[in-house]
């Protein structure tokens, strides 16, 4: 009995581990060429929390991905330019980086504009609306320092 305990428990602890574990979120890197470079530098500065959330390890790691809260706030470096993004479309500033909105019925998806990369943040809709934009905040400083400005 005390060997199929043991057994039983090996299993869970190799599933665990298999799927990346407690405190890991699964994001799909972005693949875009030429912006590598651009990624690891903001992946170096990134907040060690954004919007009262602890920085989480992402799975696969990547230097283009980082996650952050439970649910959890995701960025991702170096993301296709948006559909919906034209010459005319509104454009959100905050802290001095200009943000596309997409809602999604899961996120709302926040991607840079005018920056040498796409930078996507995407902000769980269990939280408001009103403060949606909140986690802008706490990434614009590394956006600044890192994606300069096109």
């Amino acid at each position: 009995m005390a060997l199929a305990l043991l057994g039983a428990g090996l299993l869970l602890l190799a599933l665990a581990v298999r799927c990346g574990g407690p405190g890991t979120v699964a994001v799909r890197p972005p693949d875009a060429p030429g912006v590598t470079a651009t990624c690891r530098t903001l992946h170096a500065v990134l907040p060690d929390q954004v919007n009262a959330g602890d920085r989480r390890r992402t799975t696969p790691e990547s230097a283009r991905t980082a996650a952050w809260g439970q649910p959890a706030v995701v960025l991702r470096c170096g993301v296709p330019r948006p559909a919906g993004l034209t010459a005319t479309s509104e454009v959100v500033e905050v802290d001095g980086v200009g943000w596309f909105l997409t809602e999604r019925p899961r996120a709302y998806v926040f991607t840079t504009v005018g920056r040498t990369a796409y930078v996507e943040v995407r902000v769980p809709a269990s939280i408001p609306r009103e403060q949606a934009t909140a986690p802008l905040v706490d990434v614009a400083t590394a956006l600044e320092r890192s994606v300069p400005r096109v």
